[in-house]
């Protein structure tokens, strides 16, 4: 998107993020700071920068690798000293509500001469090679030698995080595009052309285009003519991406029109069955926010899931009263698609399900013609109606239900609600004129100018299920999986929300989420009561499941374990807050003697089995109580004893010890290999004793035979800091062959 001066504003179907919220690049008065971090406070849903009090989020770049989304920013840093401005910042999640800030990966220049005095968007591959490859503006308007404004630059990488510029693939716009607006390179391999794509925002016969380049190596690009042209005014079509999603070709992009809440400065998409189009709207509606999120960009994890990231600006000031201006919190939707290729801002449901804390539901006033009956609020419909409750604090949700009736008028969420039950702040649903809409103006029969709106149409004897997901100052709506909206309110924290109504006889019904079970256990006996119909468990963070007694009862409890427990969710009433329980092993001292020990699997710590290495280690399944030695049916020559050890032909015998608590430890020992009177040359070839740590190899040693003594390998390991549940492996492998490779391991482990 254009490098200064461009607003963009989020509506997301998630939750809202914490942070504090910025104007444009000149630093502001008042405004709160947040501590400068590697890791994010968590939950933390819409971040924003961390490399100043004063940074905050741009265009996004994400990128899905391995379980985590690398999610690439311009990094709006207002209070820099530096000329340049705008490098690309990296933060990491796996869920989107923990994060990483691994700060500026991406530098511009400080020399006013320099193209890429300020960095632009772009997006980021990987290559058949395996090499990460950057594509990125240049920006640069203060030199007056005639040289363009924005070029497209590349840069090279190996681990997502070190980068390194290559100059001489920088391009600049073909001539029939303009010079200063070529910019947002989205780079993807077409499997269908067997080539790289390059999209880029410009402009052509003063209308907003998108270009189309293609390369066979990602260093020489060619131009391909103009791929989409604005079809709804001349305006920049910023921030363009194109992807394939089941049967249909997407292609979006951010509309940099002027700040309008009927206006197109969304986020846009069209819809194709080729890549080359033609690109088509599905209907009236083709946003998939309000003007509350701007530049968004998509990417997919490895189960097929995409995700919509954009920006939720700041307000000019700090205040409800400022305009939008460039930059503020990361917001992320996930988007489902319907049958027919329509999209939907949805939540991400494991960042909503992080945030523990709802709004406080206490009712503190209400107009006297609404009827409560339980946790429902049924309004009249005449005049204007209002219910007051308590104050919002910190990250928290609103869900429920709103039922509609016959009247066709408006009604919403109220916050920073005054004595006399009205608010400055409000989220309206109009059904009138089917939509939804956010004013900062106070909630009365007439209200103030419109800042945002979003298409919903609400019929009679409809059902609209809602969340509002609340973070500092931004607070995002979803209504039934349909619509995100996502508003900026700086007044809304430490003060009183509530519901209106306005001529609409509607039925609100807010969830209420049940208390903490009372269940408790007995460590000793490893048992729970409490249990009961109704609840749910989650075991070792395997996932919440259905309490069914008879499955319950046969779990296993003896060892470590955490067990949570709550409520599960009924109707419109969300799973309970959960208690969590705990089993434990009391320690056990570092202190441990093979053959004094040895005896069933886990006396002391010991274990018994059969591997080549700690990774493939297997508990022995045999065991001859007369001879008091361990085997494993199907593994010939296997046999494990106190003071004599045998390896099997393709796997060595095992002996493991689990660490009983912290500490630092002395392993003192040694194993012999027993004398053996037939010596040729190539048989037998004797042992090899290795010795490790986890994954950590302490001590390698092959071990020959003798005709006519003992050879031993002593093991005389000190100060080795461990943690409790470190497992040590002591492993006697047979070399080429396993022929008379008898031995004995003796093995003192010593608390120091």
């Amino acid at each position: 998107m254009k490098i200064k001066n461009t607003v963009c504003i989020l509506a997301v179907t998630v939750i809202i993020s914490q942070g504090i919220l910025s104007s444009n690049s000149k630093v502001e008065a008042n405004v709160e700071e947040t501590s400068i971090n590697s890791a994010y406070a968590s939950p933390t849903i819409f971040p924003k920068s961390q490399q100043s009090p004063l940074s905050y989020i741009g265009d996004t770049m994400p990128y899905y690798e391995n379980g985590k989304f690398n999610i690439f920013y311009l990094d709006d840093i207002r209070d820099s000293t530096e000329n340049g401005f705008h490098p690309w910042s990296l933060i990491t999640t796996e869920n989107f509500y923990d994060y990483q800030n691994e700060g500026v990966v991406i530098n511009h220049s400080n020399n006013n001469a320099d193209q890429d005095l300020a960095l632009g968007t772009g997006s980021v591959i990987k290559d058949k090679n395996g090499l990460y490859n950057a594509f990125f503006t240049a920006f640069n308007d203060r030199r007056d030698t005639g040289e363009p404004y924005e070029v497209i630059m590349h840069a090279t990488s190996t681990d997502l995080k070190n980068w390194t510029k290559i100059p001489e693939d920088t391009f600049s716009a073909a001539p029939q595009y303009s010079r200063n607006d070529f910019r947002d390179s989205y780079v993807f391999y077409n499997e269908e052309d067997n080539k790289y794509w390059m999209l880029i925002t410009t402009r052509k016969d003063n209308t907003g285009v998108i270009a189309r380049y293609t390369s066979d190596d990602l260093k020489t690009w060619t131009d391909q003519g103009v791929l989409f042209a604005n079809d709804t005014d001349n305006t920049n079509l910023e921030c363009p991406q194109l992807f394939k999603l089941g049967d249909y070709w997407y292609l979006t992009f951010s509309d940099q029109s002027a700040q309008d809440p009927f206006g197109k400065r969304v986020v846009h998409y069209r819809i194709a069955t080729n890549p080359m189009g033609p690109f088509t709207k599905l209907g009236f509606d083709d946003s998939l926010d309000g003007n509350g999120l701007y530049a968004g960009k998509f990417e997919n994890d490895s189960n097929g899931n995409v995700y919509m990231f954009g920006w939720n600006p700041t307000k000019v000031g700090y205040t409800d009263s400022g305009e939008y201006n460039w930059g503020g919190n990361l917001v992320v939707h996930q988007i489902k698609q319907d049958a027919d290729g329509t999209l939907r801002a949805t939540p991400v449901e494991k960042a909503i399900n992080a945030i523990n804390n709802y709004a406080d539901f206490t009712e503190m006033n209400k107009t006297q013609t609404v009827i409560k009956n339980n946790n429902d609020y049924s309004f009249t419909g005449n005049g204007y109606e209002s219910v007051t409750f308590g104050e919002v604090n910190g990250i928290s949700k609103i869900t429920g239900k709103i039922n509609t009736k016959g009247k066709n008028n408006n009604f919403g969420f109220m916050f920073n609600v005054e004595d006399n039950g009205k608010a400055p702040l409000n989220i309206v649903f109009n059904r009138q004129y089917g939509r939804l809409e956010f004013y900062s103006a106070s909630t009365d029969e007439s209200l103030g100018a419109i800042e945002s709106t979003k298409s919903l149409t609400i019929g009679d004897n409809a059902t609209l299920d809602f969340s509002v997901v609340i973070d500092d100052s931004v607070a995002v709506l979803y209504v039934n999986n349909e619509v995100a909206f996502t508003t900026r309110m700086y007044n809304m924290q430490n003060h009183k929300w509530g519901i209106f109504s306005m001529d609409s006889d509607i039925t609100f019904s807010n969830s209420v989420r049940p208390a903490v079970p009372i269940v408790t256990i007995n460590d000793v006996a490893n048992t729970v009561t409490g249990m009961a119909t109704g609840m749910e468990y989650n075991l070792d963070n395997a996932g919440y499941v259905a309490y069914v007694e008879g499955v319950f009862n046969a779990i296993d409890f003896s060892g470590d374990h955490t067990l949570l427990v709550r409520v599960a969710a009924e109707g419109i009433n969300p799973a309970g807050v959960d208690i969590t329980l705990t089993f434990t092993v009391p320690d056990r001292a570092n202190n441990a003697n093979l053959f004094f020990d040895f005896g069933v699997q886990g006396n002391n710590g010991w274990g018994y089995g059969y591997g080549t290495s700690n990774l493939d280690f297997a508990d022995a399944t045999g065991y001859d109580a007369n001879s008091e030695k361990y085997y494993q049916p199907g593994l010939d020559g296997l046999e494990i004893k106190s003071d004599f050890v045998h390896p099997a032909v393709n796997k060595g015998a095992v002996y493991t010890w689990t660490v009983g608590e912290d500490g630092t430890i002395d392993i003192i020992g040694k194993y012999t290999k027993f004398t053996h009177a037939d010596v040729n040359p190539t048989w037998p070839d004797g042992v090899k004793l290795t010795i490790y740590k986890n994954d950590q190899k302490l001590q390698e040693d092959v071990v020959a035979v003798s005709a006519t003594v003992d050879n031993t390998k002593n093991i005389n390991i000190r100060a080795l800091n461990v943690t409790k549940g470190d497992k040590l492996y002591f492993i006697i492998t047979a070399n080429a062959n396993n022929a008379w490779d008898a031995g004995k391991l003796e093995v003192s482990i010593n608390a120091v």
